[in-house]
């Protein structure tokens, strides 16, 4: 009887955020950036961000549009936490961003990178990897950094400064 392993196969997954314009930037940026962090703690996938990254210039493009939008590069990578595979993440990513005209991200253009491009985006050392709410680690290079959400964080200090509780 050939027992079928639970474990996802490793995968990585790029998602760019073209702003085009630098109002964009001001009206979505947060909330883009927020969505896809709580969606790598949904799915325990690593995570890193380069925001406004400097993709190279193309001398052969004859449209170079791309060097005077706005745009973020997210990083994502299974590890041995993560709840989904990639065809799966990236039909979740396509169908919140692509498939319906949205309103409220008129002007920002959200997709994923080809995988054949991925070898030339490799996966930053500086990653955050979600744990059980609300822990979070901070890898850089060898180091680990266990570190705690910022709204947790706030309802400690509130309770704490609540004389009523004490």
């Amino acid at each position: 009887m050939n027992k079928k392993s639970n474990r996802i196969k490793r995968w990585q997954l790029n998602v760019f955020v073209d702003y085009y314009r630098q109002e964009n930037v001001n009206s979505y940026r947060f909330n883009i950036l927020e969505l896809l962090k709580h969606l790598a703690s949904i799915y325990k996938l690593d995570y890193a961000i380069s925001v406004d990254h400097p993709f190279p210039f193309d001398d052969n493009l004859s449209n170079q549009l791309v060097n005077k939008d706005i745009i973020d590069l997210i990083y994502f990578r299974s590890n041995k936490n993560t709840r989904i595979e990639r065809k799966e993440f990236r039909k979740a990513i396509d169908s919140m961003f692509r498939k319906v005209p949205s309103i409220f991200y008129e002007g920002v253009d959200i997709g994923t990178q080809l995988y054949k491009v991925l070898k030339e985006f490799p996966f930053p050392t500086d990653f955050y990897r979600p744990l059980n709410y609300p822990w979070i680690e901070h890898h850089k290079d060898s180091q680990i950094t266990l570190l705690i959400y910022a709204d947790e964080v706030q309802k400690v200090i509130e309770e704490e400064q609540d004389y009523n509780l004490n």
